[in-house]
């Protein structure tokens, strides 16, 4: 009888014939090489998967062709896997994710040297179609634990399970477009996730074939229900009085908010992240610290997502918090709060949620006014930046054109200063000096600290300077 491998890689398919060698190829070149690999198909996908397969699988006896005979989605065809490998560990292969050479040896190594477990995943870098982002997951326990409560912060396509574990206590995918979240929250109190602070895989994102792109309102969708039952579970509350928490409780986009609505969205968001620590207190569900730094990540999300923390005369009074404070969140907020002096007595432990709320709400009122009274003229901009976040944002929000009028562009580049962009010219920086504007538009998000404080040492107005989307809230009916 032959041995069984050390690892069974499972990759299903359905989609990305493009994608499929390189993908195999990155399996072929690991340099752990005790390895057995599944290909599971589905019924009505391109024959030239089929063709692939089976050319690889003659050429090396440890690649497996599966023709599912109906279409189970990657949830069904990941089960079948489960009940076909023979391996100590069970690796996920995604078809357009390829694995980095030393990925099987790292996880192996881990894995048999930390027996307690069960599943591990990695970082990794994400290949959009213009550019390239480097991941940051939760890496110990704890955190990834608390930090899975509001999204999959483990990348589906790196793990590496225990088969030992998915047998004796019975783990399936459940039948859900997100199987993997779906799965991960269903066994958060029987299973320990690591994450190895290392890149081991390239993953696809903005692609035609990524299903996480083509099906994304459906996912937020499922996502939002699921994610409303977990809280209510390990925390008591009931999300259905929060009705605007729709948008916080997932990854949802925030041109969802009406103006008219952003006062009640932020008052139960910072209610809701409040009343979660408070409960865990009692209950003790999370470890406080990671859960504190969840939350935290939680409000940072809350207040760069909703433009709050760009408008340079309120960003100062509901700051970004320090994810890897050892504090509570409360307590860190409160802090916060009472250095700006808008919480008027020091709390003896923590203040009360509704001081917090109140004091949130309060801002979330004067950051509708001040959209209010922007949105009634229609000011003269130049954006900064003519990258692909300036082309996606006038492409996908034309109407943006009608409340505000462009002066044109500017930009760092030499290059492509004297220019011209959607029939306007780009500047030298120096140049805009001359110009009369009311408002620059800085066209970038990963850079938009560092755009400013670049401007504001040149001597333009912090208050002149905006995100390019500021004008979102007034696109919306």
């Amino acid at each position: 009888m032959t041995e069984s491998p050390y690892i069974s890689a499972l990759l299903p398919i359905w989609t990305g014939a493009e994608y499929l060698e390189e993908s195999i190829n990155s399996v072929l070149s690991q340099t752990f090489t005790d390895w057995e690999l599944f290909i599971i198909g589905e019924p009505d996908g391109a024959c030239e998967i089929k063709e692939t397969v089976l050319r690889y699988a003659g050429r090396d006896s440890r690649i497996h062709w599966i023709q599912n005979e109906t279409h189970l989605g990657v949830a069904g065809s990941l089960n079948k896997g489960i009940e076909l490998a023979s391996g100590k560990y069970i690796a996920r292969i995604d078809v357009d994710s390829p694995s980095y050479p030393i990925r099987f040896e790292r996880q192996v190594q881990y894995l048999d040297e930390h027996p307690d477990i069960d599943i591990l995943g990695t970082q990794f870098r994400t290949i959009f179609p213009n550019r390239i982002e480097v991941g940051n997951f939760p890496t110990n326990p704890e955190n990834i634990k608390a930090a899975l409560l509001f999204w999959c912060y483990i990348l589906h396509s790196s793990l590496m399970i225990r088969r030992k574990t998915l047998m004796t206590k019975g783990f399936r995918y459940p039948k859900a477009i997100s199987e993997d979240h779906a799965l991960w929250l269903s066994i958060l109190d029987n299973a320990i996730f690591v994450t190895l602070d290392e890149i081991l895989i390239d993953g696809r994102s903005g692609f035609g074939t990524n299903s996480t792109h083509i099906r994304r309102s459906a996912i937020l969708a499922e996502a939002t229900l699921r994610i409303s039952k977990a809280i209510n579970k390990y925390f008591h509350i009931d999300t259905d009085k929060l009705p605007s928490n729709r948008f916080m409780v997932y990854e949802w986009s925030f041109e969802q908010i009406r103006l008219a609505e952003f006062s009640e969205w932020m008052t139960d968001s910072i209610r809701l992240l409040l009343e979660m620590e408070n409960e865990n207190k009692q209950h003790r569900r999370f470890n406080d610290t990671a859960l504190a730094r969840t939350l935290r990540k939680r409000w940072n999300w809350i207040l760069d997502g909703s433009l709050v923390s760009k408008i340079s005369d309120l960003s100062p009074t509901l700051p970004n918090l320090v994810e890897k404070s050892e504090n509570l969140f409360s307590v860190d907020l409160a802090n916060a709060l009472l250095e700006r002096r808008l919480l008027t007595d020091p709390p003896a432990q923590a203040p009360s949620i509704d001081s917090i709320v109140c004091i949130v709400q309060n801002l979330a009122a004067k950051f509708v006014n001040y959209l209010t009274e922007l949105f009634k003229t229609s000011p003269a901009v130049v954006i900064f930046g003519i990258g692909y976040y300036c082309d996606k944002f006038l492409t996908e929000c034309p109407d943006t054109y009608h409340y505000f009028n462009l002066i044109g562009f500017c930009d760092n580049n030499l290059a492509k200063q004297g220019q011209i962009k959607h029939d306007k010219p780009i500047f030298a920086i120096h140049d805009i000096l001359q110009l009369d504007f009311d408002y620059i538009l800085i066209a970038t998000k990963s850079y938009y600290n560092e755009v400013c404080s670049q401007l504001i040492s040149m001597n333009f107005s912090a208050n002149k300077l905006l995100p390019l989307d500021i004008f979102r809230y007034k696109v919306r009916p």
